[in-house]
């Protein structure tokens, strides 16, 4: 017998029917530099990892067929960075 959609999901979202899936999933970046002055890198390299994550989350989104995303990224510290939207 072939794979279903659902033999291929984490269980967790399998137990979802497909129809009650969030039409809409917000990912909010925050932190990382923050994250990365704590491992003593300089804060880039704490905004790349995150923008790696953000482009593994939204690989997976798109293979489970959702529709869209955006993201935003803040700089509450100084308010100085607006935030970015993106639709794919």
């Amino acid at each position: 017998m072939g794979e279903t959609e659902a033999d291929s999901l984490p269980p967790d979202l399998a137990a979802i029917p497909r129809d009650r899936w969030p039409q809409h999933v917000a990912i909010i970046m925050d932190g990382n530099g923050r994250w990365a002055m704590r491992r003593g890198l300089p804060r880039v390299a704490g905004h790349r990892e995150g923008a790696d994550r953000v482009h593994d989350i939204v690989e997976e989104a798109s293979d489970l067929a959702w529709v869209g995303s955006r993201s935003s990224r803040s700089a509450t510290r100084t308010g100085a960075v607006p935030p970015q939207k993106s639709t794919s």
